[in-house]
């Protein structure tokens, strides 16, 4: 849904403005994943994560911000590196936007932060929250309808009428929820048929008996259950199913519950992407006009931070099991780990290819100490020359790699 509705946007924007269809396909792709990962909704799963570890909804929220800088920065990197490789240094010509349409973007935007105050600062129960937010941005967006239609009489809002609006919302609002009642219907016979016919025991049994073995074996192998369960369901499917078969194995061999829980729900977010099924990477492609398979292919290029976080939390717990400064600290030794991966894929330090490819590589190895070694101080002392390293490659980035004249035909990536 949000590659449908932001990339029949963004995909032609950026096309028309030089970007190759497989490389906008791609940036919509990772962008629409990121959704579920940003707070204050993280999708379903966050909702149904609360319910399964018996905690206040924002006490999710919370953890869930540390994720989304992660993935958005390490996002944002990526492709401004793939820009500056692609696209000719000229000046772009800003669209305009209605003033009309301006006030009602900024009507979400505060909608968003009225329901962070809602439940982060005043303790608030999720439900209640969205009753009072919804009812917030209804009276803002009726007030600013009524004023730019009848107060400043805008072209902008001349064929808009008040019942429309209201039909709209009340349609959207029956589409969405007649799809979750279907899926939840449809998750509680396939939940009931893994009960029945005992596959979740066996499963559990045949990961406890593989982790006896060793704990990273488990935890690959839990990674590859979710990739093939993801393959045919949504991402909330996948995170029901994995929350029940994959978080006990784990517990019991010591893992803590936030981190087996918010490993499964990146796993459930990597499934949307995951090969060859991946709906968002399909859609994004069929509006880019762009091959599937490489669409696909360089948006799990570009989403290696979600591919590298569900991994990392297990070397940085705090991340998602003490939030404040040892959360802050974490995040931010993650953050410099995925940023170096980033430039290590993307980037390019010389002209001289060996030396390039050396360089990368030797950014890439000290990135993965800082992001999995187990001593704190190591990742940290590694986190310094990482974050250095990466902050030069990105200045000679800039000198070296753009085009020389015009957009290059085939993208190098």
């Amino acid at each position: 849904a949000n590659a449908v509705v932001v990339g029949t946007i963004t995909i032609p924007l950026m096309k028309r403005y030089g970007v190759p269809g497989v490389f906008a396909g791609a940036v919509e792709t990772a962008a629409s994943m990121g959704g579920l990962i940003m707070p204050p909704m993280m999708g379903v799963g966050a909702f149904l994560m609360s319910e399964f570890l018996g905690v206040p909804y924002w006490d999710v929220v919370v953890r869930g911000f540390a994720l989304a800088f992660v993935y958005y920065t390490s996002l944002a990197l990526a492709v401004y590196l793939l820009c500056v490789r692609l696209l000719p240094n000229d000046p772009i010509e800003k669209l305009k936007v209605t003033t009309y349409n301006q006030v009602k973007t900024s009507v979400f935007f505060l909608a968003v932060a009225f329901l962070m105050v809602l439940m982060g600062a005043l303790g608030m129960g999720e439900l209640l929250a969205a009753l009072y937010t919804a009812a917030f941005m209804f009276v803002l967006l009726l007030f600013n309808f009524l004023y730019f239609k009848y107060m400043l009489k805008d072209p902008a809002v001349a064929e808009e009428t008040f019942l429309g609006n209201v039909r709209l919302s009340i349609e959207t609002h029956a589409d969405m929820t007649s799809y979750l009642t279907l899926l939840l219907a449809t998750l509680g016979i396939m939940i009931g048929l893994f009960t029945v016919t005992g596959f979740i025991n066996r499963m559990g049994g045949m990961m406890l008996s593989l982790g006896a073995w060793h704990i990273m074996a488990l935890i690959f192998m839990a990674f590859a259950f979710g990739w093939l369960v993801g393959m045919g369901l949504p991402p909330t499917a996948t995170y029901i199913i994995g929350a029940i078969v994959i978080v006990d194995p784990l517990t019991k061999l010591g893992v803590n519950p936030w981190v087996a829980h918010f490993f499964v729900f990146l796993i459930s977010v990597w499934g949307e992407l995951s090969p060859p099924t991946s709906l968002t990477a399909a859609i994004s492609a069929r509006i880019a006009e762009a091959s599937f398979m490489r669409t696909m292919w360089v948006a799990l290029k570009i989403c290696l931070p979600v591919t590298l976080m569900t991994f990392a939390i297990f070397s940085r717990t705090d991340m998602v099991v003490n939030p404040g400064w040892p959360q802050i600290l974490a995040t931010s030794l993650v953050t410099i780990g995925t940023w170096a991966t980033a430039f290590a894929m993307f980037g390019q330090f010389s002209k001289n290819p060996a030396v390039d490819i050396l360089l990368r590589i030797a950014l890439a190895c000290f990135a993965f100490v800082t992001l999995f070694h187990p001593d704190g101080n190591v990742a940290a002392g590694s986190a310094v020359f990482v974050l250095a390293g990466t902050i030069y490659g990105i200045m000679r980035h800039r000198r070296i790699a753009p085009p020389q004249s015009g957009l290059q035909a085939q993208p190098a990536i």
